[in-house]
């Protein structure tokens, strides 16, 4: 028996379900080199960001041009090839030693001038604005060389009721290291009775008050000296007064 030939209505059918599938191939096809488009575009966007945030650490590396080199990044836009980049940097404070350990303190530690947030937003031409491709991070003050710290006044004379003292720590250049925490006290190698106490928990003003003395001559313990010591750098650095006058 001879077999039978496809019908005009089954050879149509054949054809459209034929034109179907190349269309639909032809559309997976498409998205898929769109999608490869869009991760490449986003790959060198963010090649693009990262640089732009080297750029930014860089200017940041020298104390003298810090808050001057980061400031100049601050609502800048920069064109490179086809991608635009948006940059912001705001001052970050921060906690020390921890946000955890301090922001619930009345008094916490706060470093209000160490560290900066860098954002960059790298967009292009096409891009939905929803998915532009983003990167932050911080950027830190650089660490000074050669600290020591500066006790004002540097002689300090006692009058009642105490004696205010104030703290900073200077870099090799003579500029001021801001976000330090000092620790104050009588040199134990006095006998005078006096006692020393910080205005608040950075300590970098604190009041000297001396106490009642009861058998013991004036005459022969009536100086103090004061010391204040910091940590830098994981450095422990101290400073000690002259000898101070108690009345």
């Amino acid at each position: 028996m001879r077999r039978r030939g496809l019908s005009l209505m089954e050879t149509v059918a054949g054809m459209l379900i034929l034109i179907a599938s190349m269309v639909i191939l032809a559309a997976i096809f498409h998205r898929s080199l769109a999608y490869f488009n869009t991760i490449e575009q986003r790959s060198q966007a963010a090649g693009v960001a990262r640089n732009v945030m080297a750029n930014i650490r860089a200017a940041a590396l020298d104390y003298p041009t810090f808050a001057a080199g980061l400031t100049a990044y601050s609502a800048a836009s920069y064109q490179i090839g086809s991608f635009t980049a948006t940059t912001s940097v705001v001052a970050q404070s921060l906690y020390a030693p921890s946000t955890q350990l301090e922001s619930t303190k009345t008094d916490p530690r706060l470093l209000a001038n160490s560290a900066w947030l860098a954002r960059v937003r790298v967009t292009w031409p096409g891009l939905d604005p929803n998915h532009a491709v983003e990167i932050e991070g911080l950027v830190a003050e650089p660490l000074r060389t050669n600290p020591t710290i500066a006790i004002t006044p540097a002689v300090p004379a006692y009058t009642a009721p105490g004696l205010d003292l104030s703290a900073q720590l200077l870099d090799a250049g003579g500029n001021p290291i801001d976000d330090v925490s000092f620790l104050w006290e009588v040199d134990p190698g006095t006998v005078a009775a006096a006692d020393i106490t910080p205005s608040d928990r950075m300590g970098k003003t604190a009041r000297l008050v001396a106490l009642p003395i009861t058998g013991i001559p004036l005459a022969a313990t009536n100086t103090v000296r004061v010391t204040v010591r910091a940590l830098y750098g994981g450095q422990p650095i101290e400073a000690t007064t002259p000898p101070i006058t108690l009345p």
